[in-house]
Parts: structure tokens; sequence; C-alpha cells
């Protein structure tokens, strides 16, 4: 992951403990598996998705980059596991209802130049919600885009736009 992408995830994970109260919170992020060689030849998205375990810094943002950078280092070297056999080694029930190690998703991608698609008519569809909460991020020529997916039958419009204000606060206070 890009020292980039590697922030953006710290200064999430630090408004997820911080609006949880809790000492760790457990962050899904996508990885590709395009780089084995066994799948090159093969037509398709293959991605596993890496649970992340962020905790609680007492210090400033850039010690919480670097214990996010240790923290998906490590996770890189197991990122060939599948999920499913994390999920059967834990020992927890899975159900098609939630995740059974996280249930907010990070991903951000870096792109050189971005390009605009517009819907067509009627519009693009809202996303399906996979997890309670998805962090989606675009990187693009110092500029960061970005959506927050969230069920609705969990969370409420205002609250999730209250919580990126406080993403971009933290975000603004970390690149300062």
């Amino acid at each position: 992951m890009a020292g980039g992408v590697i922030a953006l995830l710290a200064v999430w994970g630090a408004l997820l403990l911080h609006l949880s109260g809790q000492a760790d919170v457990v962050v899904g992020v996508p990885h590709s598996m395009r780089h084995l060689d066994e799948l090159r030849p093969i037509v398709g998205m293959f991605v596993n998705t890496l649970p992340l375990r962020l905790t609680q810094s007492d210090e400033c943002i850039t010690d919480s980059i670097r214990a996010t950078q240790r923290v998906a280092g490590r996770a890189l070297q197991h990122a060939h596991v599948p999920l499913h056999r994390i999920v059967a080694a834990r020992g927890v029930d899975r159900t098609a209802s939630y995740s059974a190690l996280f249930q907010t998703m990070f991903h951000a991608n870096a792109v050189r130049r971005s390009v605009l698609i517009e819907g067509a008519a009627g519009g693009i569809d809202e996303p399906t919600v996979k997890v309670d909460l998805e962090m989606e991020l675009l990187c693009c020529e110092g500029e960061v885009y970005g959506r927050l997916i969230y069920d609705s039958a969990i969370y409420n419009g205002a609250t999730v736009r209250k919580w990126i204000g406080c993403f971009a606060a933290v975000l603004w206070r970390a690149v300062e």
C-alpha cells in the first residue's frame, strides 16, 4: 500500500476509534491478487480482503500513520490467505447478514488522471451496502475524492455527513 493510502487509512481508523470509543477497530481493506503468477493469464478480478486491526494512539497522527503502516505490512505478508480461512481459524460463525470480522471497509486508489463519467438517463443506482460503513476514496493529482457508503437501517444521512466533515477536518490537520 502506498504511503498516501496508508495515511488516509490511518485518519479513517483514528476517526472510527474516536467515534466508537473503543481501543481497537478492525477494518476490511481489499487487496488485489493479480500479482500471483498463476492468476495472470486468467480473466477476472481477484481480490482478497485483509482485516486490519487498528489501535488507539495517544500520540500524534504521524504515530498513527506509522502504526497503520506496520499493521498493513504484517497483513500484506499473509495476503495470500483467503479471508474465509482466517474466519474459520478464528472460530467465528459466518452469516450472510454481516461480515464475521469487520463491519467497515476502506479502499483508496491512486490514479494519475481522473475521468468523470456521467450516468445515463435515470442516473446511477446507489451502491448495495456490503458492510455497515464503507469509505471509498480516489486520489488524483493531489486531490482526494470520495464517498461514504452506509447502511441506512443503522445510520442516518445527517450523522454520516457530520462524520465526513470530521474525516476531512482530521485529514486537513494531518497535512498541515
